[in-house]
């Protein structure tokens, strides 16, 4: 049998964060990456999916 000394719950639950705004933020990369600058066959985009190839 173990003993755990130490490890009782938290006695306040964690606060909640709300998501921020990001309506002002910058895109950095289209959802095709066609803006983006990488060595051709590193990554491939099919139906959506963006995979390393």
């Amino acid at each position: 049998m173990f003993v755990l000394t130490g490890c009782s719950p938290p006695k306040e639950p964690a606060a909640q964060f709300a998501h921020p705004d990001v309506s002002g933020w910058a895109t950095l990369f289209e959802s095709d990456l066609s803006n983006a600058e990488f060595p051709a066959g590193v990554w491939t985009v099919a139906d959506g999916v963006l995979t390393a190839s």
